[in-house]
C-alpha cells in the first residue's frame, strides 16, 4: 500500500514530521528518491554498516536521483549523500514509529516505498527502485 508522506500521513507512517518538516519533502518530491535512515545512537553498528553501504554505492544512488537522510537520536538531520535545498536537510524533522534502527523509501511521488529495521544492501534498495514504473520511464528515456 502506497503512503504520500505529507503533515497529514505523518501519523499513519509513524514519521513523526513537524510543520517546518514538511517542507523539504515537497522541495524533494519529484525530483529525488529519499533513503531515512533512523538510529537512536550515533554508536549503532546498524548505522556505521548502512553508511559503509551508502558510501560503496554513490553511482547506482547518483542514477537513481536519491538524497539519503540520516537522523541520529535529538542531533540535526545529516545529509549522507546527494543534494537538498539550503535549509532542507537541517528543517527535515523524523522519527522513527519505533525506537531504534529503522530506513524508509521514500519515492518520488511522496509515497513510502519500503522500510527496513536492520541495514538493506542496496541492491534489495536498487532492485525495488528499478522495479517502479516511474523509474523503469526513466530508464528507457536515458537508454532510447
Amino acid at each position: 500500500m502506497l503512503r504520500s508522506v505529507t503533515i497529514a500521513a505523518a501519523a499513519t507512517l509513524g514519521l513523526g514530521i513537524a510543520a517546518a518538516g514538511a517542507a523539504p519533502l515537497v522541495s524533494l518530491r519529484w525530483n529525488n528518491r529519499v533513503l531515512l535512515i533512523h538510529a537512536g545512537a550515533a554508536d549503532d553498528s546498524r548505522l556505521a554498516e548502512e553508511k559503509r553501504r551508502i558510501a560503496s554505492a554513490h553511482a547506482e544512488l547518483a542514477d537513481r536521483d536519491m538524497v539519503v537522510i540520516a537522523q541520529v537520536g535529538a542531533a540535526e538531520p545529516e545529509l549522507l549523500y546527494g543534494s537538498a535545498p539550503k535549509g532542507a536537510v537541517a528543517s527535515f524533522r523524523t522519527a522513527p514509529a519505533e525506537p531504534g534502527f529503522q530506513i524508509v523509501l521514500i519515492g518520488k511521488d511522496g509515497g513510502e516505498k519500503g522500510r527496513w529495521s536492520e541495514p538493506v544492501a542496496m541492491n534489495e534498495v536498487f532492485g525495488l527502485i528499478d522495479a517502479m514504473p516511474m523509474r523503469r520511464a526513466e530508464a528507457a528515456r536515458k537508454s532510447g
